[in-house]
């Protein structure tokens, strides 16, 4: 006969007796608050639990500026009472800074209606290009925008690379313009025109990459620059790499050779680009106070200028522009996430690393500076055209990168490309 101790034992179910089972729920809640809370933090290479980097746009206590009559510095107190009149003495200049999606906007904006007339000489297969996303023609093929369409010599109410040209140098800088706008000859009536400017701004670590992904490719840019009526130097600007000043592309470039060379035109370029370069010693980086008098330029500057948009606020950026210049899209801008980005593989991978991920933004500490205010800027603007935007989202987008799923074979370029292990 079987007695007790003969009875084979059987294993306990550690949440199955009553006493446990308060224990068990508890723990459980706790474990799975735990888990949520651990996910919605950036994860970083150290194991540690650390709270979100100062240098976050839009976390905490970033709110927009207040929508009173309060204003910043520079701003004109009656910029909201000002009309623009394309077709008449207003003329608008795009300041475009490169990879901040200056160009996609440009793409629509030239497809701007006003009484239901497009105001620029948009050829049918011009307007589906827009339609299917497709660039702009590029060289010498011009897109007209007349301020009297009766008239060839007249001059254009839209002045930029798609229109006009390069007048001013590639890709030129505020002051740059400033210095050149004076003898701007674009059509007859210019010298009555009264100029107004404009730009798109990016979230900077998005532009550098955006940026380092472009030269990379074998991309290059004309680095003859000017500041005070005088070429920059060699000994202000030292080449990142040999025959960088004769138009060679850099050779086997990797992303810690573009952190790297300290006179790196990508770096705070946003911010060189809005500033007054000639209140800051041009590019001379021993000038005293630079990084200050520079930061302090770009912002008055920005604060200034007729209209500025943000490439992450596609849709914001296009009301506002019809509202402001009294037009209307005939193809408005999308907005699109993060897995659109063909830098996207590299953000993700990047972002798995947070020390590559801070190097970035440590380099581009002015431009961050920038954008923060320009992100306070255009939300208080945004809200007296009745938008409520949310500044603290594109962070959010990128902290959320490595969730993703990004389709690296819908991809112009992979991720075998920007093989972290190359660049750290």
């Amino acid at each position: 006969m079987n007695t007790d101790n003969d009875k084979p034992l059987k294993p306990k179910n550690f949440c199955s007796r009553k006493k446990l089972f308060v224990f068990c729920i508890v723990t459980l809640i706790t474990l799975f608050a735990s888990t949520s809370l651990f996910l919605s933090h950036p994860r970083t290479h150290t194991g540690k639990n650390e709270a979100l980097p100062h240098h976050y746009i839009g976390f905490k206590d970033l709110t927009p500026y207040p929508t009173d009559s309060s204003l910043t510095p520079c701003e004109d107190k009656d910029r909201n009472k000002r009309t623009y009149d394309l077709l008449g003495n207003d003329t608008l200049i795009v300041i475009h800074i490169q990879k901040t999606g200056g160009s996609d906007f440009l793409r629509h904006v030239v497809t701007v209606r006003k009484n239901g007339t497009i105001l620029c000489d948009l050829p049918e297969y011009i307007l589906l290009r827009v339609q299917k996303r497709l660039s702009l023609p590029k060289g010498k093929q011009r897109i007209f925008c007349p301020k009297r369409k009766s008239d060839a010599n007249t001059t254009q109410w839209l002045l930029s690379e798609k229109t006009v040209g390069w007048k001013c140098g590639v890709h030129p800088t505020f002051s740059e313009y400033h210095n050149c706008i004076q003898d701007l000859d674009v059509g007859e009536g210019s010298e009555y025109s009264q100029y107004h400017f404009m730009t798109i701004l990016r979230h900077p670590v998005l532009r550098f990459l955006s940026e380092f992904e472009h030269v990379s490719r074998g991309a290059h840019w004309s680095a003859i620059k000017k500041c005070g009526g005088k070429k920059v130097t060699d000994s202000e600007m030292p080449p990142c790499y040999p025959r960088f000043y004769e138009g060679e592309s850099w050779p086997k470039l990797t992303l810690n050779d573009y952190l790297a060379c300290k006179s790196n035109w990508a770096k705070n370029r946003q911010v060189m680009w809005l500033a007054e370069l000639e209140t800051a010693g041009c590019y001379n980086p021993n000038f005293e106070n630079r990084d200050a008098l520079l930061l302090a330029s770009a912002k008055c500057n920005l604060e200034k200028l007729s209209f500025f948009g943000l490439t992450e606020y596609q849709k914001e950026t296009a009301f506002m522009f019809e509202k402001v210049f009294n037009v209307t899209f005939s193809v408005p801008p999308e907005q699109y996430d993060m897995t659109f980005l063909h830098s996207a593989p590299i953000l993700r991978d990047i972002w798995k690393e947070s020390d590559l991920y801070e190097r970035i933004v440590a380099v581009n500490d002015l431009d961050m500076q920038l954008y923060e205010h320009a992100l306070r800027l255009f939300a208080r603007r945004a809200k007296t055209f009745g938008l409520n935007t949310d500044i603290q989202k594109v962070d959010e987008s990128v902290r959320e990168i490595h969730n993703f799923n990004i389709n690296m074979t819908a991809k112009k370029f992979t991720k075998g490309i920007f093989d972290i292990s190359e660049h750290t």
